[in-house]
């Protein structure tokens, strides 16, 4: 009976110590999928997007003047923004971006590069006969100022999935420098920038209670041999 009560002491220790190992290495992204959404806001029409052709597009100056996050571990929120979208296309499925700006409220105030990175595709529609004239772009891998996390009480290093652009807008020719070759020209009227951290895996989690409760099972087998 002693040797079973001690082999179950050390099991159950053992186990019992992954299990909290397992669950302080989860980031807190783990129990909810923080979201981080830029957009127009108060900050009101702004900005053009020129279609040169060949999936070369130029968007500058694009308002954004609202800054909301919700499932952080300070809960969520919404403030105000003074920054300005970037980007441009190289081709269908090539590009890069970048919002540059401040966030005042956020942290005692974020300013400088918000968020940079690459486009890896996107949609362009002109003719209002078919929908709304816009552009929709899926992003990929990206950076963001580390001051937002920081701010958010999140890791710097948490992950996201690719970021998404809504960008709404009106056909305007006069917008058409002369001789430039331009084929299109949107003047931006709201946007909409979204980005989704990525969760945990639910099994780290199940895994972690797993641990914890054969743990305590071992803990209460030490403490009944304890008694006989």
């Amino acid at each position: 009976m002693k040797q079973f009560t001690l082999k179950s002491s050390i099991l159950g220790g053992v186990l019992g110590s992954m299990a909290v190992a397992a669950m302080l290495a989860m980031p807190a992204t783990s129990m909810a999928a923080a979201v981080l959404d830029f957009g127009t806001g108060l900050a009101g029409p702004g900005g053009t997007i020129l279609d040169l052709g060949g999936g070369v597009l130029q968007g500058t100056d694009i308002n954004i003047g609202s800054f909301s996050f919700s499932g952080t571990p300070v809960g969520s929120g919404v403030t105000t923004a003074s920054a300005a979208l970037n980007f441009t296309t190289t081709g269908p499925n090539s590009g890069a971006f970048s919002i540059v700006g401040s966030i005042p409220a956020l942290g005692g105030g974020v300013s400088g590069v918000l968020v940079s990175g690459t486009i890896t595709g996107f949609t362009f529609n002109t003719d209002l006969s078919v929908g709304p004239v816009g552009i929709t772009i899926t992003a990929g891998a990206d950076t963001k100022n580390p001051d937002i996390l920081t701010a958010l009480g999140m890791d710097p290093a948490t992950q996201f999935k690719p970021t998404g652009f809504s960008i709404g807008g009106v056909v305007d020719a006069s917008l058409i420098p002369p001789g430039s070759g331009v084929l299109n020209a949107v003047a931006v009227v709201s946007t909409d920038i979204t980005n989704t951290a990525v969760p945990e895996p639910a099994s780290m989690l199940l895994l972690g209670s797993g641990l914890a409760g054969i743990g305590l099972w071992g803990m209460k087998r030490r403490k009944d041999g304890e008694k006989n």
